[in-house]
């Protein structure tokens, strides 16, 4: 295949073959991506920029790639510095193509995505409507919000930015946040891997499923809208909503978690099985469970050297002396000596 002829410098227009992928490795370009039907990609720019100039496009069998361009950029030994205008791109690609974009400051918008993707900012927000997936994606400080009219897989990474996922059904979450916060609105799949892990960050689940809850949490809430049955003790808590057939697991260090009832799940067995132990009547309405600072039994069986241990622990993860798994690990070693002392 080669590429159609140029006649405007602000546009392009390249064959793709089904299964293709189109990637963008982009600066603070803000990057539109529409998915229509064809095997054309059109790559224009917002402000009539002549391409040539401010992208490399390189092309080869079953690829596309966008890069910056030489305009505007210099180098200092490895580092690729770039000054000056970037243009702003509108990108029409194929809905059976794979899609991967990363910037540093860039917005990234995309709808109507048919095939896998992924995607990487620094600073730049990701709005992404998709048909398919999976869907995997990482930033700094960028807000990711996704919106799926079909079942999807999603793994999402973010240091301060919030991830935000609504589907009717999702098959396999894996989120993690340092402080931003994790919404999932969808129905889940019953034999699906369910992970949100968030250090300072809130998270809450909008969901019709039958789940069973496991939360991990240091000094967080957790709360629960609806009918359910609660077991656990300091640090470790499982809500079961239902017949509990989907495994969730939260891990926080500070953050609350919330459970909401959602839209149920059309995929789910017919029936929803033995109902929950009564719940208290004061209960029903949130079930509401945090650490308490005092108190008798095992959770507190070691008494007030088990609260300092913690307490370094969480400072050492502060200081950036631990990371996350291993102040995990020891916390957990640290509940593990309660409970054992309390037997």
């Amino acid at each position: 295949m080669t590429e159609s002829t140029r006649t405007d410098p602000s546009a392009r227009i390249l064959p793709i073959a089904p299964g293709g992928e189109v990637e963008f490795r982009l600066s603070s370009h803000d990057l539109r991506i529409r998915a229509v039907d064809g095997d054309q990609v059109v790559i224009r720019s917002r402000g009539n920029d002549d391409l040539e100039r401010h992208l490399e496009i390189q092309t080869g069998t079953g690829y596309i790639r966008v890069l910056d361009g030489p305009a505007g950029s210099w180098r200092i030994g490895p580092i690729t510095m770039r000054t000056g205008h970037n243009p702003d791109l509108e990108v029409d690609v194929p809905r059976n193509v794979r899609v991967a974009g990363r910037t540093i400051s860039g917005d990234i918008t995309a709808v109507g995505l048919g095939a896998s993707s992924r995607w990487t900012t620094a600073t730049g927000d990701l709005r992404l409507g998709v048909e398919a997936g999976p869907v995997v994606v990482e930033t700094m400080s960028g807000n990711v919000r996704i919106e799926s009219g079909a079942a999807l897989d999603v793994t999402a990474r973010t240091v301060s930015g919030d991830v935000r996922v609504h589907a009717p059904r999702i098959l396999a979450v894996d989120a993690a946040t340092t402080s931003g916060n994790i919404e999932i609105d969808a129905a889940l799949a019953e034999h699906g891997r369910h992970t949100l892990t968030s250090v300072s960050g809130d998270v809450r689940i909008l969901t019709g499923s039958d789940v069973r809850v496991e939360s991990s949490s240091v000094a967080g809430d957790i709360r629960a809208a609806m009918p359910h049955r609660s077991e656990g003790s300091r640090g470790r808590r499982v809500v079961t909503v239902g017949a509990g057939r989907v495994q969730v697991s939260v891990k926080t260090m500070s953050g609350d978690v919330s459970l909401r009832p959602g839209a149920p799940d059309a995929a789910a067995p017919t029936g929803r099985g033995p109902m929950p132990e009564p719940t208290p009547k004061a209960a029903r309405s949130e079930v509401r469970w945090a650490p308490a600072a005092g108190g008798t039994g095992a959770a507190h069986a070691a008494g007030p050297d088990n609260e300092t241990e913690r307490l370094e622990v969480l400072r050492a993860l502060e200081r950036g002396e631990l990371d996350v798994d291993t102040a995990w690990a020891r916390l957990a070693s640290l509940d593990d000596a309660a409970l054992g002392a309390g037997a």
